[in-house]
């Protein structure tokens, strides 16, 4: 089945706790779309005024934070079809997000910060590093950790009690993905060329 969802781009895919998809268009449509997923039928159309949405993250039950290519952040209530809250995040596009162990938000931007947020009241904690070009990925790891890509071809792990960098991996080629694998403190990292690789935290 093959369903014309956007009219642009996909950008993001998330699926929520409460049954159902979220797919995001950074296209000419500039929307987030909400899809039954036993159906596949669209129940809601999301609007963004600002910018095209090109990242996703779960936030809770039927709450998921967008990140735009305008630098906003925002959340959404699947269930009521609505924006709760919009903030400025960065100056420029976010790349990736992650909701930490604390309950924070991580986001990453083109700008090559990673900054840290309490959602509830819109407020920016710190920031984790800098990298010296664009962040394409973040990944939450055991042991409260979290590992960042880049296109400066590297891969650097910040211990988020601490807010330091504990290690960091060169590559030969830009940094596009990045896993937690279930169970291991091991990232997989996925790059411009095409390889996958395999990293492991030595301390």
């Amino acid at each position: 089945m093959r369903i014309a969802a956007h009219s642009g781009r996909v950008q993001a895919l998330l699926p929520l706790q409460c049954g159902y998809l979220v797919s995001a268009s950074g296209g000419s449509d500039g929307s987030v779309k909400i899809w039954d997923e036993a159906s596949a039928l669209e129940v809601a159309h999301l609007k963004c005024e600002h910018g095209h949405v090109v990242s996703l993250a779960l936030f809770s039950g039927a709450a998921f934070v967008s990140g735009s290519d305008d630098g906003r952040l925002q959340i959404w209530d699947a269930n009521r079809r609505t924006e709760i809250k919009r903030f400025a995040g960065h100056q420029e596009r976010i790349t990736a997000l992650a909701i930490l162990p604390d309950g924070r938000l991580a986001s990453a931007s083109i700008d090559g910060t990673i900054r840290r947020w309490h959602i509830q009241c819109d407020t920016e904690t710190d920031r984790l590093g800098e990298h010296l070009g664009w962040l394409n990925a973040l990944a939450v790891l055991p042991r409260n950790r979290l590992a960042s890509g880049s296109v400066d071809k590297t891969i650097r792990v910040c211990d988020l009690k601490t807010a330091t960098e504990i290690c960091r991996f060169e590559i030969d080629a830009p940094v596009s993905a990045l896993v937690a694998i279930p169970g291991s403190q091991m990232p997989v990292a996925g790059d411009a060329f095409g390889n996958l690789h395999w990293l492991n935290i030595v301390e």
